[in-house]
């Protein structure tokens, strides 16, 4: 269950909980089980917050950070995290249905057992990802970075790998 100081101070505002996030580095924000759908959380530093079966479904993380964060359970379906990094995240049993990942940065991501169907990893940075036991059907990788990434027992049919690296 989420901090319910933390949940006061993110909803004053992203300005408010990002000043909140400078003035104490060492705090490791607890939001897990909260309700972010359709939320505008662009530019928020989300990095090493306990993020798990949070509901983010149409939230708009664009330009987000998040990096090393516990993403398990949650639900990004038709998030929009373009430009977002993620590197060195969790995002296990999740559903990101639809979700927007263009240009976004996934390096050293661990994506295990997740719906991603309908997903766009445009120009998006999965060099050294490990996305095992997931399913991409449909999902858009147009100029997207796979280097050095694991995609073992990955759902891939009617995606498109074009411009693939």
């Amino acid at each position: 269950m989420a901090n319910q100081k933390h949940l006061n101070i993110l909803n004053r505002g992203v300005g408010h909980w990002n000043e909140w996030r400078k003035e104490n580095p060492s705090i490791q924000p607890d939001l897990s089980s909260a309700n972010f759908s359709e939320k505008e959380l662009m530019r928020i530093n989300l990095s090493g917050a306990n993020l798990s079966k949070t509901i983010m479904s149409g939230a708009h993380l664009t330009s987000a950070k998040l990096t090393r964060a516990n993403l398990t359970e949650v639900d990004l379906t038709r998030a929009i995290c373009l430009r977002a990094n993620l590197s060195e995240s969790n995002i296990t049993n999740a559903l990101c249905t639809e979700t927007n990942f263009s240009m976004a940065n996934l390096t050293n991501i661990n994506i295990n057992n997740t719906v991603l169907m309908k997903s766009v990893f445009i120009n998006a940075n999965l060099t050294n990802a490990i996305l095992n036991d997931s399913d991409l059907t449909a999902s858009v990788f147009l100029g997207a970075k796979l280097i050095k990434a694991t995609l073992n027992n990955v759902r891939l049919m009617g995606s498109n790998l074009m411009g693939l690296i």
